[in-house]
């Protein structure tokens, strides 16, 4: 599993109610929300995938995701919007 940036708890934040845990020693139901986080990932749209992979893992900004995503840069909001929305749907019930 890849090293996750900084704004992991931003998007954890964005998605739903995180258990505190220390990042040394991950809980069990940590390893268990973010296993449900990766597989809600695996049903997002190509694109939201990989715009919530290079914002939140990678620590892009908008203008660097735009041209990887195929979208405008004011555009790049909406989709944010959007995918966190998409996620929170997929994780209905796992958080």
């Amino acid at each position: 599993m890849p090293r996750i940036n900084y704004r992991y708890q931003e998007w954890m934040a964005a998605i739903g109610p995180v258990p505190a845990h220390s990042a040394d020693q991950p809980t069990e139901t940590t390893l268990q929300i973010e296993s449900a986080v990766r597989n809600a990932l695996e049903n997002l749209p190509p694109h939201e995938k990989e715009f919530i992979e290079r914002y939140y893992f990678q620590g892009e900004s908008y203008s660097q995701i735009a041209p990887a995503v195929k979208r405008d840069l004011y555009r790049m909001h909406n989709l944010h919007r959007k995918s966190i929305k998409r996620l929170r749907k997929l994780l209905c019930g796992h958080l």
